[in-house]
């Protein structure tokens, strides 16, 4: 009987429990999981190899030559080819951001359906799109985006506001480090309960966004200490993995720079021919293998929801039990 119950949603679980079940989970029905976003990961990684040639490559490269060059006196800001540089940064930064968030999706739309059946279908295609999910995931990736920008601004405000004295008391660095560390203890607070929030919307299929955001809220907050060790443990886990699976993109980006930083000062590029195109192949590696690491942070949270939704269930049913024994007894 346990082990009949054991992939099911809606149980009573420790934080031990929802970790050990959500990447079980993961594991168990990888294959899937892989058939069913495959396509998504490979353009996030396609977007990954594009911005890490240019930041590692060739904007530095754009830079120190300029800096390098007595001959024109054009700030670097009005440089028409290190605009477009920047402009394409910014523009596979956004591409990649909503390419990555339907890509997360599809992991949504499994859940979803794991959620009515307990357990993964096997995807009908290689190319899966579920167009509930993608709108469900992008609203609310856009709303924690918008939450970080409204606490950010004021602390960027603040922290702009003491650059002058910063520049001329180095020591002053630890006002600015203090104040960006509210800012993200801040954040953290905040976002906690609503990891909550975004996965009760992510899962339901109907309801409206700020309608179960508000409602649901409370709730997480009840079970703060609950969804912290959750999502702290998972985001230490895909830490950890994500930084020794992109210590090779790391190291080449280095050697890059130092390479370029040599070549201002008159020695060799010493960098072979093909540095390029290992650039390319290396940053699309890592950002694939990046994006199923980064997924595994679903399942858990996937399973801590049911956990909780189960103990506000329980909660409730024994309210309205010891209200009828008081009723019988009076």
């Amino acid at each position: 009987m346990e082990k009949a119950t054991e992939g099911i949603l809606m149980k009573n679980r420790s934080y031990n429990s929802s970790l050990t079940a959500g990447y079980k989970l993961y594991t168990d029905n990888f294959k899937k999981i892989f058939k069913a976003s495959w396509l998504w990961a490979v353009l996030y990684a396609a977007a990954c190899s594009i911005l890490g040639t240019l930041s590692s490559i060739e904007l530095p490269r754009f830079v120190l030559m300029t800096m390098a060059s007595t001959s024109s006196e054009m700030p670097l800001y009005e440089n028409p080819e290190y605009i477009t540089i920047c402009l394409s940064f910014l523009a596979v930064i956004i591409i990649g951001g909503i390419i990555e968030i339907t890509f997360y999706s599809s992991g949504v739309s499994l859940l979803r359906q794991h959620q009515e059946n307990a357990s993964i279908p096997v995807p009908n295609t290689w190319f899966y799109f579920d167009k509930s999910s993608v709108w469900r995931t992008i609203k609310a990736a856009f709303f924690y985006f918008i939450i970080a920008l409204i606490i950010s601004i004021p602390f960027g405000l603040i922290f702009v506001f003491f650059l002058k004295d910063m520049l001329a008391d180095p020591s002053s660095n630890i006002l600015s480090l203090c104040i960006t560390g509210l800012a993200i203890l801040l954040i953290v607070c905040l976002a906690i309960p609503l990891t909550f929030s975004c996965t009760k919307y992510l899962l339901s299929h109907k309801g409206n966004f700020w309608k179960i955001l508000v409602q649901a809220y409370p709730t997480g907050f009840r079970h703060y200490g609950y969804i912290f060790v959750v999502s702290v443990v998972c985001m230490f886990i895909v830490f950890i993995v994500s930084f020794i699976t992109s210590l090779p993109a790391y190291i080449l980006s280095e050697a890059n720079y130092i390479a370029n930083i040599g070549l201002l000062q008159g020695d060799p590029l010493g960098m072979p021919d093909y540095i390029t195109t290992l650039t390319i192949i290396t940053f699309f590696v890592c950002g694939f293998i990046q994006a199923y690491i980064r997924m595994t942070m679903l399942f858990p949270t996937y399973y801590m929801y049911g956990a909780i939704e189960t103990q506000e269930k329980e909660i409730l049913e024994n309210k309205l039990k010891n209200e009828q024994d008081l009723y019988r007894i009076n």
